[in-house]
């Protein structure tokens, strides 16, 4: 059990960084961190201490924290593109929206014509 978590959580960690495969990285961290804890509550019952459990929980951890950083920093990206694309620029005012001829504040298909 305590090579299968080391192994585990190192992949886990590797994969996190890779975009294709970050979503596995998860699953492995989650078996990294089980499979250290099996290892070590069995290496407490006899008496040792397990040190290849605990970096798999460490790695299978740090997996975790990557990709939640990540995801964070996508979902961060994602909202500013969205705000930016649906932003109207009021800082000049004598901006108008021009459409068919008649003039609006209300319309977001249309486009800004410099009015004197």
């Amino acid at each position: 059990m305590e090579i299968a978590a080391l192994v585990l959580g190192i992949v886990s960690l590797v994969f996190s960084f890779i975009p294709v495969v970050r979503y596995i990285a998860f699953i492995l961290g989650i078996l990294g961190i089980v499979f250290g804890g099996i290892a070590i509550s069995k290496a407490k019952k006899e008496g040792k201490f397990s040190g290849m459990g605990l970096t798999g929980i460490l790695t299978g951890i740090g997996s975790i924290v990557v990709l939640i950083i990540r995801i964070i920093i996508i979902a961060i990206c994602f909202i500013v593109i969205l705000a930016g694309a649906f932003s109207v620029d009021s800082s000049t005012s004598n901006n108008k929206l021009k459409t068919n001829g008649k003039t609006s504040k209300n319309t977001i298909t249309s486009s800004y014509v410099k009015t004197k």
